[in-house]
């Protein structure tokens, strides 16, 4: 039930106010803290803009997503402020199971703050992974299915000397691609310093094993249909 309705766009009601019981599970099932992830800066921050963004039509009150097109015209994410002694957590709930990852603002803040709001916006809900190569990675994010989307906006990249490649389940951003991530399969140092690194793999070893079989020993689409059914933020 839980994954329908981020499928339905309404993803941003686990953040309100009057959140029920159901929607704490949410948070509280992969043990977050759903009262710091609510009270958190960088997401009310988040949340606000989203809701205060002025629609397709010009008028005040969200983020228009009643378009089929709508992943390919947002605007670009705010600045946010991260809690220091926060951690936070992305879920990618795949139709192979569910991959946690350890967020890395203090390398790659902006990126990470992108990432976040794509996550609040249903942005990644129901995309497929489009290419990968078994034993590398796999890339998903693109709003068409096949490389060429974006959101709508460019951001720079941030590269840095942390931003390495050492662990399998390396979570970053393909250059000049604000949404479109990938998940490295081995710990890869060809890549350091050459994209931008936001995330490493938690949870989910076997997930990602059983997303790495789908997946030919060549560079393409993956053999069978892997995808991201939701995705979601929580913290610690």
């Amino acid at each position: 039930m839980r994954r329908a309705a981020a499928r339905a766009g309404v993803f941003l009601a686990l953040l309100a106010l009057a959140a029920c019981g159901k929607e704490r599970d949410r948070y509280e099932a992969p043990g977050g803290d759903w009262q710091r992830l609510h009270h958190d800066p960088a997401i009310r921050t988040l949340q606000q803009f989203i809701q205060a963004h002025p629609d397709s039509s010009g008028r005040a009150g969200g983020i228009d997503r009643s378009r089929p097109d709508w992943r390919d015209h947002l605007p670009p994410p705010p600045h946010l402020e991260f809690t220091p002694d926060t951690t936070y957590r992305w879920c990618l709930e795949t139709n192979r199971g569910a991959i946690h990852f350890h967020l890395l603002p203090g390398i790659a803040p902006q990126r990470v703050a992108n990432l976040m709001y794509l996550t609040l916006l249903g942005f990644y809900d129901g995309l497929p992974f489009f290419r990968g190569v078994k034993g590398k990675m796999m890339v998903c994010g693109c709003p068409r299915g096949n490389g060429r989307g974006d959101p709508g906006y460019d951001m720079s990249e941030e590269i840095t000397k942390s931003s390495t490649h050492d662990y399998r389940g390396t979570l970053g951003f393909l250059p000049g691609h604000p949404a479109q991530f990938y998940i490295t399969f081995k710990p890869w140092h060809m890549l350091d310093g050459k994209y931008t690194v936001v995330g490493e793999m938690s949870k989910g070893q076997d997930v990602l094993t059983a997303l790495e079989d789908a997946l030919a020993d060549q560079d393409g689409p993956p053999r069978e249909l892997i995808m991201v059914e939701t995705a979601y933020i929580y913290v610690q």
